[in-house]
């Protein structure tokens, strides 16, 4: 769903390669090879955030020496890093809701419809069930 995302805070609550915590993307979809290299599948990003040098380059285990192309793809995950949201110790990690104007981050459902009208929610009033706008919600008439 395009309008659920994840805030980093203090980086304990998600997983590096499996939470979309970095531009909404799950790294283990996106790099799926590096993913199956990594020694870190389970890994919080604080826990990798925390090995990060001291010129700010993250560093990533791998189980292997890697072959070019993973190299390139390694330098294309940098690349993508390097826009990551930064750790605040003093904040909590979060879930986020975007789709609500009137109250950022309150999810309603009224801006969930708002939010899907003319994609793939039916008219409510004309549906016996409402087909899933996303894997968490459903409704029923």
């Amino acid at each position: 769903m395009d309008n659920f995302k994840l805030k980093v805070g203090d980086g304990n609550s998600f997983k590096f390669w499996t939470d979309r915590w970095c531009a909404n993307t799950c790294l283990k979809e996106e790099f799926p090879g590096l993913y199956r290299l990594s020694v870190e599948k389970e890994e919080t990003l604080r826990m990798i955030y925390e090995k990060k040098d001291i010129s700010g380059v993250w560093i990533l285990q791998f189980w292997s020496s890697l072959y070019e192309w993973e190299a390139l793809e390694v330098t294309r995950l940098y690349s993508l890093l390097v826009a990551a949201p930064a750790i605040s110790s003093g904040e909590l990690d979060r879930a986020w809701w975007e789709a609500t104007s009137s109250s950022p981050g309150l999810f309603t459902v009224s801006s969930t419809y708002k939010a899907g009208e003319g994609c793939l929610v039916p008219k409510l009033r004309t549906s016996r069930l409402v087909y899933h706008t996303s894997r968490l919600f459903e409704w029923k008439r």
